[in-house]
């Protein structure tokens, strides 16, 4: 029976599974929730909790990604060891909770916290993890190798961490050329055995995931709009065409009848913000 992966394409820890299945080239077939409604719903009856990713062997249900590449490790062996024996396994499995803990945990309050409705989010947390994660950076910087990976010269459990972590932190709090570490070592880990997966194709479905027409989704369409519009129009064309813009914003303020507030906030403080740079010569 095939191995059934259950996770989803931008979510770090399923890429965390991702890396051993294909580095060792263990057949399984990915089951990619919120895409697919009925493998959400297969989630759900396998784990409770409904957290991805989940792998299935043999009806055997493994949650929580390192106890998957445990999993792998152990029942599906292949070329790559993820986990070495003795001192230097102790180190990976160490590394692997630093990578998932303080810098996977200290990067989510920021998404979290943008992803959220207004009014809703935790600034507060938000900022407490930046300072926790900067911390993280810099223990990292003073105690990764100069070369290689995390851990000697072997691609481990503990790089299958940190990929996805470091990729999506540095978006979130850039590491910066004063962390020339671990900067590197970010850069190895993009460059770590680029595979070709016939099925990696990303379409984009309007707000699908912040839902379609939200107040969340309206307000940062219309402000993109807006930051377009006034900063690239030459002001000969923007006076020409401010009327049907005027005209525009209203229809789109009707469209969206219910979150028309979003149309509004995020039209009239940027007009004001950005109208004097136009004039500019």
């Amino acid at each position: 029976m095939t191995l059934e992966l259950y996770g989803h394409p931008f979510s770090s820890f399923t890429w965390k599974a991702l890396i051993p299945l294909w580095a060792n080239e263990i057949p399984f077939e990915y089951h990619k929730v919120f895409e697919d409604p009925d493998a959400s719903a297969r989630l759900a009856t396998l784990w409770p909790l409904k957290k991805f990713p989940v792998l299935v062997d043999e009806g055997e249900v493994i949650a929580e990604v390192t106890c998957i590449i445990e999993h792998l490790q152990a029942h599906h062996p292949g070329p790559n060891v993820w986990i070495p024996d003795g001192e230097l396994g102790r180190r990976v499995r160490f590394l692997d909770r630093f990578f998932d803990l303080h810098v996977q945990g200290n990067m989510q309050p920021s998404v979290n916290h943008a992803l959220r409705p207004e009014g809703q989010g935790d600034a507060y947390g938000a900022e407490q993890g930046l300072k926790n994660l900067r911390i993280a950076y810099d223990w990292l910087e003073a105690n990764l190798p100069d070369g290689g990976w995390a851990v000697g010269d072997t691609f481990t459990l503990a790089d299958c961490a940190a990929a996805p972590a470091l990729f999506y932190a540095d978006w979130v709090d850039e590491i910066g050329d004063e962390r020339p570490k671990l900067k590197a070592y970010r850069a190895r880990l993009l460059g770590y055995r680029c595979r070709y997966a016939a099925d990696a194709v990303v379409r984009h479905h309007g707000s699908a995931s912040l839902g379609r027409s939200s107040a969340f989704a309206v307000y940062h369409g219309q402000r993109n709009v807006e930051w377009l519009y006034l900063k690239n129009s030459p002001l000969s064309i923007l006076l020409r065409s401010l009327p049907g813009h005027l005209l525009y914003t209203a229809a789109a303020a009707g469209y969206f009848a219910g979150p028309a507030a979003p149309v509004i906030r995020s039209t009239m403080p940027l007009t004001a913000r950005i109208w004097r740079p136009c004039f500019v010569a």
